[in-house]
């Protein structure tokens, strides 16, 4: 995969549809079947475990979804400790998960960060004796991971099932494919004849927030200027790069037009951290009296802050990065205490990347759901250049335009949104069930 990515990045022709067509007829064919058998081959190898390290993607996003494979683990190896490695930033909302016995923070990046992330790794589990290590991560070959003893398993094969599911017009989500390949590697290992179903466990990726995050952003939102139980907004304008970055007028335009709308209460407007600055020159675009309608995310509430502000907003509305799976993510307490809400309508807007393996939309049979008991969508760019590889090497695309996100349509953006908030019943989160005292109402 590492190799893949590579080439990709240095071969023009490697990124064209003729390429991508190649790839969904390899993932249906005999190649995928070697694979299949090679991975099986590797771990009939294993004659007992008793610990395994997952190794996730080294994006943000990514540590949150291939998280939904651990339980299944925890229910069908019981006795079988997990060791979790993903980025750094995510540690604590993944730390108090039960299922995870050591959470290993690593440093995120794309290829270039590859060395300094699997050093970490190696200092951080180097007192382990694993039996089996899954490495999700494509920048971290089976040398770099450090455990001579383990079997290292590289699911190419779950790249394969996702090619196979998008190209027949089924669902390709990512969380639902981790699970997939994690439950048939532990079917294995258990010597199962029939696997028992884990349909509970597909497309609910869970964050664990504090009690302290908690009241932070509660607090917050109580010294904002909007009415007692308003309805908010949380409109998050960053992204992790140019493949996934819309543009700054379609978020002007959003805000714009939401401020305009007697029923919204107030926006939260996220900061830039990727791209610094970026909601300075939204706030910029927007006359006196929008302005008096949003607020600046404190940048000290922090990621936990960040999704604990998600769980307390009407709708959130973000690009495909790493808050959008947070904000999708059903937040539980990190300490036995009143349950969160979890009713926030989830909007992604999509530019190079597929949403049918990234996204969430309750409404398409050929997409997975948010964990939230709202409504979610997507809006997606569609040009005619764009094709799977666009999502395969979104940190190292060299397209020398990538405007593919020109005719995503705000006024579309705002319709929903306007739908699902006047469309729905509003109750305190006090009524729902979570904190008491949030200024916030969230969608029932």
């Amino acid at each position: 995969m590492k190799l893949l990515i590579e080439a990709m990045r240095r071969v023009p022709a490697l990124n064209s549809a003729a390429f991508e067509k190649a790839m969904l007829a390899l993932s249906s064919g005999p190649v995928a079947g070697l694979v299949r058998s090679a991975e099986r081959r590797k771990l009939r190898r294993i004659r007992h475990v008793e610990r395994i390290l997952v190794i996730s993607d080294t994006n943000i996003g990514d540590s949150v979804l291939l998280k939904t494979a651990l339980p299944v683990v925890a229910r069908r190896l019981p006795h079988v400790a997990v060791d979790f490695a993903c980025h750094h930033k995510v540690v604590e909302m993944m730390d108090p998960d039960p299922v995870i016995d050591r959470c290993v923070g690593l440093p995120g990046g794309g290829p270039e960060g590859a060395g300094i992330a699997a050093g970490r790794l190696v200092e951080k589990t180097g007192d382990r004796r694993y039996d089996l290590v899954l490495n999700f991560c494509p920048f971290i070959s089976e040398r770099q991971v450090g455990h001579a003893e383990a079997v290292v398993l590289e699911p190419i094969s779950l790249a394969g099932n996702i090619l196979r599911a998008y190209r027949q017009g089924e669902i390709a989500a990512l969380p639902k494919h981790v699970v997939d390949f994690v439950s048939g590697v532990v079917d294995q290992l258990a010597g199962a004849r029939a696997r028992e179903s884990d349909e509970d466990a597909v497309c609910k990726p869970v964050v664990f927030l504090s009690a302290d995050h908690r009241h932070a952003a509660r607090r917050w939102l109580e010294g904002r200027p909007w009415k007692e139980r308003g309805t908010v907004v949380f409109v998050n304008p960053d992204c992790s790069n140019e493949s996934t970055r819309v543009g700054v007028d379609v978020f002007a335009d959003i805000c714009r037009s939401l401020a305009e709308v007697g029923r919204i209460d107030g926006i939260v407007l996220g900061h830039g951290f990727t791209y610094p600055g970026v909601e300075r020159e939204i706030l910029g675009r927007m006359s006196a009296a929008a302005r008096r309608k949003i607020e600046l995310m404190s940048p000290d509430l922090g990621l936990a802050g960040f999704a604990a502000l998600c769980d307390c907003c009407a709708v959130y509305v973000g690009a495909d990065t790493g808050p959008l799976h947070i904000a999708a993510a059903h937040k539980a307490p990190a300490q036995p205490d009143r349950p969160l809400r979890n009713q926030t309508v989830v909007v992604g807007l999509f530019k190079a990347t597929e949403p049918r393996i990234y996204g969430y939309c309750s409404r398409r049979a050929d997409m997975i759901d948010s964990a939230q008991a709202a409504e979610s969508t997507v809006f997606e760019g569609r040009p005619p250049c764009k094709n799977l590889t666009c999502s395969l090497q979104r940190l190292t695309k060299t397209c020398p335009a990538l405007e593919c996100g020109e005719d995503l349509n705000p006024t579309s953006v705002v319709d929903f949104i306007i739908g699902a908030v006047e469309g729905r019943v509003f109750r305190s989160s006090a009524d729902a069930g979570g904190d008491s005292g949030s200024s916030a109402t969230a969608i029932s």
